[in-house]
């Protein structure tokens, strides 16, 4: 007996999760804002945010990681942050950056915004594999991508599956907010227009 299928999309998530990615590169004070937006990223260059942090003599453990205390105001926010001196990265959660250490947790001081650690997993070269990599075909053209790779965004799987952090190159465009601003509101107005004018259907 054929009975139908049903399939269930969960979107309750959707409201919370970004489509925005951050690349820093210290050396060149620069930002690197990657917008997903119809299959396409979006990158846009930022200056490198300056935040005058303030580091406190408070510590605690995260995970077995010893780390100390900063405040600090961006974005019109006072945060709260917590380094690790011993992990010697500038980085951070989103634009959260410039400590003598990686930043593990951070939060505003009404809490309304937290970044938590989650913890630390070793990778090591082989450990994930692509199930379908479509590169190993005998057909393969370049530009082929495999769909674990559009799901996940290529930027995100090369770091995952090949311990490899870049910015891709597949289907990016370099803008500026003001025309990504544009396009969407482009969309909005017209979006079965703005698909023939973009797709040709």
């Amino acid at each position: 007996m054929n009975r139908p299928r049903v399939t269930q999309i969960d979107n309750s998530a959707k409201e919370w999760m970004t489509t925005t990615n951050y690349s820093f590169f210290h050396k060149a004070k620069k930002v690197i804002v990657k917008h997903e937006f119809l299959g396409t990223g979006y990158l846009i260059e930022e200056p490198t945010p300056n935040i005058n942090w303030k580091i406190t003599k408070d510590t605690t453990t995260l995970s077995g990681i010893a780390c100390q205390k900063a405040t600090g105001n961006y974005d019109g926010k006072n945060w709260v942050a917590w380094f690790s001196p011993s992990l010697p990265f500038q980085g951070g959660p989103w634009k959260l950056h410039g400590l003598p250490g990686l930043i593990l947790e951070a939060y505003t001081d009404d809490r309304n915004t937290q970044f938590q650690f989650a913890g630390f997993e070793k990778a090591n070269d082989g450990d994930f594999v692509r199930l379908n990599d479509t590169r190993k075909r005998p057909n393969y053209e370049p530009g082929d991508i495999s769909n674990i790779d559009v799901s996940m965004g290529l930027d995100v799987a090369n770091a995952y599956f090949e311990n490899k952090i870049m910015l891709s190159n597949y289907r990016t465009v370099k803008t500026t907010a003001k025309e990504l601003e544009n396009l969407k509101a482009a969309y909005k107005k017209d979006p079965k227009g703005f698909a023939k004018a973009m797709y040709g259907y």
